[in-house]
């Protein structure tokens, strides 16, 4: 049974934050540098589970963040 006290290794948050360093923007949304472009227009938004790069424009769910990083097609 998972520790209700310990943060989930899954959430976009951590996830990302293995690429990027993630900084407070603004309420519960986060901001760094895009892992895909470099821009620092890059957006976390914990609460909805999504990631844009106002950039390059890549954008999306958990999932499409990891087939992103891993260079490969995103889970439908």
């Amino acid at each position: 049974m998972p520790n209700p006290q310990s943060p989930d290794p899954d959430t976009i948050t951590n996830v990302i934050s293995r690429h990027t360093a993630l900084r407070p923007l603004s309420g519960h949304d986060l901001r760094g540098v895009c892992p895909f472009c470099g821009s620092t227009a890059f957006r976390v938004r914990p609460a909805f589970d999504t990631f844009y790069c106002f950039g390059c424009g890549e954008g999306g769910d958990i999932r499409a963040f990891i087939a992103k990083i891993e260079n490969r097609d995103p889970v439908t």
